[in-house]
């Protein structure tokens, strides 16, 4: 059996990038769902 070291837990962080935004590609069994959603979201006009 192995050696326990008596560490502790690992500290764990998570990567998050604020600069690289892209939307969820969804799979082909949420395409249709994905698609209806979309078209009934009023887009804001852009000026």
């Amino acid at each position: 059996m192995a050696k326990k070291t008596g560490k502790g837990p690992k500290q764990v962080t998570a990567l998050t990038h604020e600069e690289a935004k892209r939307k969820n590609i969804p799979t082909a069994e949420m395409q249709s769902l994905a698609e209806r959603v979309e078209e009934m979201r009023p887009v804001p006009p852009a000026h």
